[in-house]
């Protein structure tokens, strides 16, 4: 089941896409929400936040995602995307 990317952030005028992800793992008494964004915020961003050019506002905005993940991923379900981290060494 396709999943609504329901959060929202404009920057430099373009709209980005992110969604919260329900992380439960019994075992580890594990049960986070986690906020996710679409990959190419984090490529949109990541050159001004080297260089020292963000907003304070917008620093804390991007420090406030947990990772960003291909939009096609973030669509499916919460269990995909958290496999998909799991793959890429996003330590959960």
């Amino acid at each position: 089941m396709k999943k609504n990317l329901n959060s929202i952030i404009v920057f430099q005028g373009k709209n980005y896409f992110g969604r919260t992800v329900h992380f439960h793992n019994k075992g580890m008494n594990i049960d986070k929400k986690l906020l996710m964004f679409e990959e190419t915020l984090k490529n949109a961003m990541e050159p001004y936040l080297l260089s020292d050019e963000l907003t304070d506002e917008e620093v804390n905005t991007y420090n406030g995602i947990f990772c960003f993940v291909p939009k096609d991923i973030l669509i499916q379900d919460d269990d995909r995307v958290i496999e998909w981290c799991i793959e890429n060494g996003i330590d959960l």
